[in-house]
Parts: structure tokens; C-alpha cells; sequence
């Protein structure tokens, strides 16, 4: 971030000769700025403001509000979420649903998604969606570094995932146990 404001600066004292210097200045100053926010953005994503300060559900909520566009619509649900994970599961919970999410936005070409977050007494059902072009055949082909992590993710709470993909969409089903450590504080 240091750096893209310094570049930034540096670009605007540029004295320039023509007017095609100062057009690429310009376009220059314009990425920069794109870059910064995308940087700003994945800093956010890494640990969202007010992360452990207010529940996971509203941070998701704000999230999802945001993202809304008009080439991808999402809805957003869940039910009486209850807090019974820590704030280093919490955090994992999240990574999960950004990596699914950042995957719709990519590869998916869907035109709407929708992420729920169910609460049972004994586990969290994560359940995402979309109305996309499913995943490519697994025959022959390596999984993606993103949705490695997800399963890897997954596994490090216990929990389990399933996946279910066609030309019409993809669907991910996500149990996580509630640990019963945690559970009393429910």
C-alpha cells in the first residue's frame, strides 16, 4: 500500500513533453488506484474490520450487500446464528465462504448465488450455491489451490464437505461440528 501511494505521488510531479505522456500518466495513476483497492480490499478480506467485534452473520450480511451486482446477484441468509466457535474458527468459517464466493465471481458465470449459514444445536450447515456453469471434469484435472484450501479448511474444524456440480450449477454442502468445549457457551 506504502509503495502504490509513493508510485502515485512520484506519477503526479511528472512533467511531461506531450500530451500522449501525460494520457499514459494518467492511465497509469487510474491502475494504481485500481490496484490499491483491490489491495485495500484483499487486506479486508484477510481479516475484516471489527472482525471478533461483531457477529460473523452481520459481517456476512454487509459482505454479501456490497458485492451485489448487476452480472451476479447474491442472497445472503441464515438463521439464529449462534457464536459457538472461536475467533480463529470464526475466521476460518469466513476464509471458507470467501474462497467459494471469490470462485463464483471467477469461474462460475452464474447470474445469481446464494450463501446460507444454518445453525443446529450439534453443527453449522454452510450451504453455497450458484446458477453457473459447474465445475470442469475432474478426469485428468489437478484441483485448484482455492478450493484445496477449502477442503483443507474444512478438515482443520472437523468437519465434512460436499460438492455437487452440473451445467446448471454447483452446489457446496459444508457440516462443521459444534465442539463440545464450545458448545457450553452457546
Amino acid at each position: 500500500g506504502g509503495n502504490l501511494a509513493a508510485i502515485r505521488i512520484n506519477l503526479q510531479n511528472l512533467r511531461f513533453r506531450t500530451k500522449q505522456d501525460e494520457l499514459k500518466a494518467t492511465s497509469l495513476l487510474q491502475l494504481v488506484d485500481q490496484t490499491s483497492q483491490n489491495v485495500r480490499r484483499a487486506a479486508h478480506n484477510l481479516v475484516p474490520p471489527l472482525f471478533g467485534n461483531i457477529p460473523l452473520t452481520d459481517i456476512l450480511q454487509s459482505y454479501f450487500s456490497l458485492l451485489n451486482s448487476p452480472d451476479i446477484l447474491f442472497h445472503f441468509c441464515s438463521n439464529k446464528y449462534q457464536s459457538c466457535f472461536d475467533p480463529r474458527q470464526e475466521l476460518i468459517l469466513y476464509r471458507i465462504i470467501m474462497e467459494l464466493t471469490s470462485n463464483i465471481i471467477r469461474h462460475a458465470k452464474a447470474s445469481a448465488a446464494t450463501v446460507q449459514l444454518l445453525y443446529y444445536p450439534d453443527y453449522l450447515e454452510i450451504i453455497v450455491e450458484d446458477d453457473g456453469v459447474g465445475l470442469p471434469a475432474a478426469a485428468g484435472r489437478v484441483q485448484g489451490i482455492g478450493l484445496s484450501g477449502v477442503r483443507s479448511r474444512v478438515r482443520s474444524l472437523g468437519g465434512k464437505l460436499h460438492v455437487d456440480s452440473g451445467i446448471s450449477g454447483t452446489t457446496f454442502i459444508i457440516n462443521i461440528p459444534v465442539i463440545p468445549q464450545h458448545a457450553a457457551t452457546c
